[in-house]
């Protein structure tokens, strides 16, 4: 009997317990982060703030609360909008925390709406046009563009291209923007380094394409559906070193530090292994963590360097 107790009264009796339960209430807490679009809010984030940095325009506040706040409803409105009914009430209960997280984010992210140029507004509703016929249904063929084979890599990448060039340049004044206008191969720079986050958003969706294929619907046109698996690896390789090519120019124009530019080598080397690390079968926190988690590296780094 003492032997009993003396068991249960020592701490390694419940140390694996313990651990498990804190085990699981931390992977509960971890797969609501992704499944909430936390983490992707975070990397929309990290980019527009690398916009900010390439451009050499100093961040806005205000901008960046509302592109945060933005993107965990917007995206939690196109994964799970078409399982509520009308688009807005939940049905299933697991949906309801997720819900309440949007509403919050979309709140919050009212407030920055109050501080930002006519400039930003006009970027903002066209990306929120954008982002709307990629979810809801378009009359009279009621698709969205996300069913429309071969317009869903590039409609993603189109908004988040938007959404880190062109919005930290319309934070920029009247008087700021007049000199920017006037600078030697200022626009060309622009649009470089608007299509060099298009090209890098496009190939960083490889991934995801590569781990749906098998569940997409013929319809959608998944890019490995219709062109295999090695053709896709080649074609984000590819992009890579386009991504690379255009920042080295990009990095002339805006006359960024050595530190900066050897990022970009970095980060296309990154691109290209993440391509063929998703060639094999990956644990489903790959594609939704670790290749999501790629700009949230990209941006911490350009801070720690600049």
């Amino acid at each position: 009997m003492e032997t009993y107790i003396n068991f249960l009264t020592k701490w390694s009796a419940y140390k694996p317990f313990v651990y498990f339960c804190l085990m699981q209430f931390l992977t509960r807490i971890f797969d609501f982060y992704l499944r909430a679009s936390v983490h992707v809010a975070l990397a929309v984030f990290s980019l527009l703030y690398v916009g900010f940095q390439s451009l050499n325009i100093s961040l806005d506040v205000p901008l960046t609360i509302t592109v945060f706040c933005g993107t965990i409803m917007s995206y939690n409105f196109i994964k799970y909008g078409e399982s509520a009914t009308y688009y807005f009430r939940v049905t299933k209960k697991a949906f309801v925390p997720i819900q309440i997280l949007s509403v919050l984010a979309g709140f919050f992210g009212a407030y920055g709406l109050f501080e930002l140029s006519n400039f930003s507004y006009g970027v903002l509703i066209f990306m929120i046009f954008l982002t709307g016929l990629y979810a809801l249904p378009m009359l009279p063929s009621k698709k969205n563009l996300r069913s429309i084979g071969g317009l869903k890599m590039s409609v993603v990448a189109l908004v988040w291209a938007m959404a880190s060039v062109l919005l930290p340049l319309s934070t920029l004044g009247k008087e700021l923007f007049s000199v920017a206008v006037l600078a030697e191969f200022f626009w060309v720079g622009v649009m470089g380094l608007f299509l060099a986050h298009f090209i890098l958003v496009w190939v960083l969706m490889i991934p995801f394409e590569i781990r749906d294929f098998k569940t997409d619907p013929e319809e959608v046109k998944n890019i490995v559906q219709k062109y295999g698996l090695r053709k896709t690896i080649y074609f984000g390789v590819l992009g890579s070193f386009l991504f690379i090519l255009l920042q080295l120019f990009n990095a002339a124009v805006f006359q960024w530090s050595t530190l900066e530019i050897a990022l970009q080598f970095l980060l296309g080397i990154l691109l290209i292994v993440s391509l063929f690390m998703s060639f094999t079968p990956r644990s489903k926190y790959f594609a939704n963590f670790w290749v999501e988690s790629i700009p949230i590296g990209y941006a911490l780094s350009w801070f720690l360097i600049s």
